[in-house]
């Protein structure tokens, strides 16, 4: 089952089928559970954001790991107490 939506009932009918035709249905009511939905039904916004946060957190990784090597020539990263301002500024 596909496209369901969260806090909804659906009512699920089954029949069977074989040489002889088809069986009476039988069905069963059913609520999906409150604001789920699966990953496939994600609004493509979601994805969007999710994408970006990823690439800022990136780009921003990057940016510090360029500074760090730039201010102590490759040596070490950001670790003593006299980098601390760049973080508390």
């Amino acid at each position: 089952m596909k496209n369901l939506k969260p806090d909804t009932f659906y009512k699920v009918e089954i029949r069977a089928h074989n040489a002889i035709g088809f069986s009476e249905p039988t069905g069963i009511i059913v609520k999906t559970a409150k604001g789920s939905f699966g990953s496939n039904n994600w609004p493509i916004w979601i994805w969007a954001l999710i994408f970006i946060a990823i690439a800022v957190t990136v780009v921003a990784l990057i940016a510090v790991r360029f500074y760090c090597q730039k201010k102590h020539k490759g040596s070490r990263c950001c670790s003593s107490e006299e980098d601390e301002h760049i973080f508390h500024t």
